[in-house]
């Protein structure tokens, strides 16, 4: 007998292959990723501060002034982990759902 998934409303990004169709693991403490079958911690407990759908020039830009570290995930997402302590302003481009990190 097949069961259905548990889908949340607001899913975490899984750290592995970036996917959001995750739901909480019924095993174990956190959740459980459906698209690569890996479980993850809470979502405070992942390796990267976000995780980008793609390249971008200010992303670009900020990995060459040393701000960021970015890491290549499968599924070509990547995962983004922010060393500066200057704030960084945040906005959605809508045309393509891409996160965009501007100065």
């Amino acid at each position: 007998m097949r069961r259905s998934i548990d889908r949340l409303s607001d899913p975490p990004r899984c750290p592995f292959c970036g996917s959001i169709f995750t739901s909480r693991s019924r095993r174990a403490e956190g959740y459980f990723c459906h698209s690569c079958w890996r479980r993850f911690a809470e979502p405070g407990e992942v390796a990267f501060d976000f995780v980008a759908d793609g390249w971008t020039p200010e992303l670009s830009a900020l990995q060459a002034a040393g701000e960021v570290i970015v890491v290549a995930l499968p599924k070509g997402f990547l995962g983004v982990c922010v060393l500066s302590t200057a704030p960084l302003l945040w906005r959605r481009e809508t045309s393509r759902c891409r996160e965009v990190v501007t100065r």
